[in-house]
């Protein structure tokens, strides 16, 4: 959120994704690695769809620091990314961690 930030407003776009727990991540990439071949792609995601702006929302509900979130399409290096290319399939393995249990454990 820092690299969006102007003065007290963090400016994030409306973008759909999956966040995903680093340990979430790992526990991944360590099955894709000590599994069978795969031979081709295989989708993770998180456990839940949320908007970009609406994270930052959450977050600094957890954590106030006098910022609030502006919904700024043209914002933060997802700006103009295409709308649902981040939170995977139906083919999508997902992950357990919700956003708001890791944001309570960080």
């Amino acid at each position: 959120m820092d690299m969006t930030t102007e003065g007290t407003q963090v400016h994030l776009p409306s973008l759909r994704l999956r966040p995903m727990a680093s340990a979430d991540v790992a526990a991944a990439v360590a099955d894709a690695a000590l599994g069978e071949p795969l031979y081709g792609v295989r989708d993770i995601a998180g456990p839940e769809v949320e908007r970009l702006d609406r994270l930052g929302e959450i977050t600094l509900a957890a954590k106030p620091d006098g910022r609030s979130i502006v919904t700024d399409e043209a914002a933060s290096p997802f700006a103009g990314m295409p709308d649902g290319v981040l939170i995977g399939d139906d083919t999508a393995r997902l992950a357990s961690t919700r956003y708001e249990d890791w944001l309570k454990q960080s």
